[in-house]
């Protein structure tokens, strides 16, 4: 694995060239979830696509179009001759957030949940994942994974 664009204390790009996923969507993915886990702030840059592109063994148009998947869900800006940039990252959570609870949704359906027992799931993880610890205090530890 190696670093997203050799930055000390940011997530590990790690694609699977044999994996059933295509390159492109295994690095949307990964940029997105980096930006929603706040590793990436609204503004920062993302590296350069043919730099990118060698450091991953890919093809630049493979990065490239994943920028354009980044930005058309405006998880990314981009600036012609300046680069490509994270955009604001409460709407890039807000977003990433959405398809994730879209696909929890689906999978419940596809396994015959109707909508009450796919309400009443979410509602019991909101509750174990905000549990009050003694004190007060909001309990993380199933956050942190």
């Amino acid at each position: 694995m190696l670093l997203f664009g050799g930055d000390v204390g940011r997530p590990k790009v790690n694609l699977v060239l044999t994996a059933d996923e295509p390159p492109v969507t295994q690095l949307v993915e990964q940029i997105e979830r980096a930006v929603a886990l706040g590793a990436y702030q609204a503004g920062d840059e993302l590296p350069g696509a043919t730099g990118l592109a060698a450091e991953l063994g890919i093809s630049r148009v493979t990065v490239q179009k994943a920028y354009a998947i980044l930005i058309e869900r405006k998880i990314a800006a981009g600036r012609q001759g300046a680069g490509t940039f994270v955009a604001d990252d409460a709407a890039a959570r807000a977003q990433f957030i959405s398809r994730q609870l879209s696909e929890a949704i689906l999978l419940g359906r596809n396994l015959y949940m109707n909508k009450a027992e796919i309400v009443d799931a979410f509602e019991r993880e909101i509750k174990r994942h905000f549990a009050k610890r003694p004190g007060g205090r909001t309990s993380n530890r199933d956050l942190e994974g």
